[in-house]
């Protein structure tokens, strides 16, 4: 006799999003202003890519992920770029590389006990002591319940 079993299926619809913003970088390794990137409730972030323009020769421009969690903590990520790469610089950050980087402290899901990312507040800075071309852009890639 086979044994008999249920399978429940939930759909929940989804909707892909980007939020950008473009933080003004800081010289001497000095960071500039932040720009506060605010997710919405519920969001999932995939990855963010971040833009490093107008290196200048021998620019080390570095941008810094500041992530708040729903349960009111931090982490952080930073991510480096060099005019060794050329003008313009693409990285790529996932969110699963971002869970093992900060040591599994957050949810990749979403569930009513899970600490979810609520906003990222981007930073940059420059080696350099002046910085007329750089433009860092940070694109956060996310779904959000619709």
């Amino acid at each position: 006799m086979m044994g008999m079993f249920k399978i429940k299926a939930y759909t929940t619809h989804f909707k892909q999003a980007i939020a950008y913003a473009s933080p003004s970088v800081g010289v001497n390794d000095t960071y500039g202003e932040g720009v506060e990137i605010k997710l919405p409730q519920n969001s999932i972030v995939l990855y963010i890519d971040v833009m490093f323009d107008g290196l200048t020769e021998g620019e080390l421009q570095t941008v810094k992920l500041e992530f708040k969690f729903s349960d009111g903590s931090t982490g952080t990520h930073e991510l480096v770029a060099s005019s060794k790469e050329g003008p313009v610089v693409k990285k790529q950050v996932t969110a699963f590389e971002l869970y093992w980087a900060m040591g599994g402290s957050f949810s990749l899901y979403q569930g009513s006990a899970s600490k979810q990312i609520v906003s990222i507040t981007a930073y940059a800075k420059s080696n350099l002591s002046s910085t007329p071309n750089a433009i860092p852009y940070v694109l956060v890639h996310y779904i959000t319940p619709e």
